[in-house]
């Protein structure tokens, strides 16, 4: 078939937090962007109907199943030049979070309680208590079939639980570059 090791016959209720879900006729994990492309590209080689996702937590799957290949998007890159961020779209949104607030670098933190990756906010807009991931983006890295590419902010079309991922489906997320600010802290008088 190919070098990508895919696996034949995966549970989707294996890959969901709701836990439903038939089996998919291939499934495979990407942990590079270069292992992504070539899964999209070999199932558009072979006619196999496609889809790419993160940790499953916004996804109600048929029991009857895919009958074609899940590519579940591991891509955890992370890398910090002053005050930017460049992570990989499959990395988990929580411990982003959390890794944001250890360096001391603010603007996501109420979306704590959201499930899922950084692809995924991204994807679906994500917010919470008057904040959302589009706040301290600055452009998304893609593949949209043919290259990747870097858009801004303003190309992805966010609006209130809408990106132009949702309507646009041969872009694919890779990963997302954010600017963040220095906490500020209050004093406590104690």
């Amino acid at each position: 078939m190919t070098n990508l090791n895919f696996k034949s016959n995966y549970p989707l209720n294996n890959l969901t937090t709701m836990k439903i879900g038939g089996p998919a006729k291939y499934f495979f994990i990407a942990r590079s962007k270069e292992n992504l492309i070539k899964a999209i590209k070999w199932a558009k080689k072979n006619k196999v109907e496609w889809y790419v996702v993160g940790d499953g937590s916004n996804l109600i799957p048929s029991d009857k199943g895919f009958n074609g290949l899940i590519i579940k998007n591991q891509i955890k890159k992370f890398k910090k030049i002053g005050n930017k961020i460049y992570i990989g779209a499959g990395s988990n949104l929580l411990k982003f979070i959390v890794k944001m607030n250890k360096l001391g670098l603010d603007g996501i933190e109420k979306m704590a309680g959201i499930p899922g990756t950084v692809g995924g906010a991204i994807y679906g807009c994500a917010g919470a208590y008057g904040q959302e991931i589009r706040d301290c983006l600055v452009g998304v890295r893609i593949y949209d079939g043919k290259t990747t590419k870097w858009i801004s902010k303003n190309q992805c079309r966010f609006n209130y639980r809408e990106s132009i991922f949702k309507t646009e489906k041969n872009l694919i997320i890779l990963e997302g570059e954010f600017k963040f600010e220095k906490k500020k802290f209050q004093k406590t008088n104690k």
